[in-house]
């Protein structure tokens, strides 16, 4: 069964479609690109709402880095200085000391995040221009192979018109 607008002429009676060979070879053509711009359609929209989603996530956890970073420099600063003076016995030295290596864990694990976010950002939307180029190209094909269809359509009708068939 082709599927596709049908040329209605004066003085053709029926569908060109139903009978026109180059017609037939096009239309399924046209319906797979149809399938395939769907497809890619409802992935671009699905891509498009997550995005908000993902762009607030990567920018908290962003700044959730910034703020790690600057707590664990802080916590060198004050490291550096107790070993810089030689006050490196007693408690408020292991106080710093694991205050440090705390926020030296907390800083590498908000990096690992805020890396995640940054990549499954990126990733999705090299996805979403991926996936852009190829509609634009699924139509313009779709265009050129309707203008193909179209001619073919006229062309058979020109024949019939020419062989006094069609009257």
């Amino acid at each position: 069964d082709v599927t596709g607008p049908a040329v209605t002429l004066p003085g053709v009676t029926g569908e060109i479609e139903a009978w026109c060979g180059p017609c037939k070879l096009v239309a399924p053509e046209l319906e797979k690109l149809a399938v395939r711009a769907q497809r890619d359609g409802e992935a671009l929209a699905r891509l498009s709402a997550e995005r908000p989603a993902l762009t607030a996530t990567a920018a908290q956890t962003t700044k959730d880095e910034r703020r790690a970073q600057a707590a664990l420099a802080t916590r060198r600063r004050r490291l550096d200085a107790r070993v810089t003076t030689g006050k490196t016995q007693g408690t408020t030295f292991a106080r710093s000391a694991v205050e440090h290596q705390a926020a030296l864990v907390r800083a590498e694990q908000a990096t690992a995040s805020a890396t995640g976010a940054r990549d499954a950002l990126a990733h999705r939307q090299d996805r979403t221009t991926t996936l852009e180029q190829q509609l634009a190209a699924l139509t313009a094909r779709q265009r050129h192979l309707e203008a193909q269809r179209t001619i073919r359509q006229l062309d058979e009708v020109k024949a019939l018109y020419t062989s006094g068939a069609g009257f």
